[in-house]
């Protein structure tokens, strides 16, 4: 401890010195890196755009779609699952659904729903088939997720959905 008190001076400089070198290469090196990545994400938005006009221009009944089944009264998980996990390669036996009935509180009306995929699948089945199902139904929303690799394949996966309706104010 004695040497720190015979050559303070030496450590007053390399502190700071070290801090500069930091903050230099911080300039130099990783501000051009951020911009080099905030412009290409402009420049995939800009590439995006046109396509999701195209895509509502050629299918507007994906948004209508999710209305007209609303308005025959109430959201039913069971057959909206029924319906899109086979087109998402899942078989009926692969998963468990549990559905409770509507709450309302606060003046909110909601409907919840536990979905098990005990059944293995790939990852790409899984975000296919959420993205498919929340994008049909807007008022739809997964409020969990927990999705567990199983260890006899390398792209096998398990899955625990909680999802939630919001039929909106009553």
């Amino acid at each position: 401890m004695n040497e720190f008190y015979k050559k303070k001076d030496f450590y007053f400089i390399l502190v700071p010195s070290l801090a500069l070198i930091w903050v230099l290469t911080t300039i130099a090196l990783k501000l051009p890196a951020a911009q080099n990545e905030l412009d290409r994400t402009a420049d995939q938005w800009q590439d995006a755009k046109p396509l999701v006009t195209e895509i509502l221009t050629h299918d507007p009944g994906r948004l209508e779609y999710a209305a007209a089944q609303s308005q025959d009264g109430d959201f039913d998980f069971a057959k909206t699952i029924a319906r899109l996990a086979p087109l998402n390669g899942i078989s009926p036996s692969a998963y468990d659904l549990r559905s409770g009935p509507p709450i309302t509180r606060g003046g909110n009306r909601t409907k919840t729903a536990t979905l098990s995929i005990e059944d293995p699948v790939s990852i790409v089945t899984l975000t296919e088939f959420m993205s498919t199902l929340l994008s049909q139904w807007p008022d739809l929303q997964c409020d969990s997720a927990k999705i567990v690799k199983q260890s006899d394949g390398p792209d096998r996966w398990k899955a625990d959905f909680r999802l939630t309706y919001n039929y909106g104010s009553s």
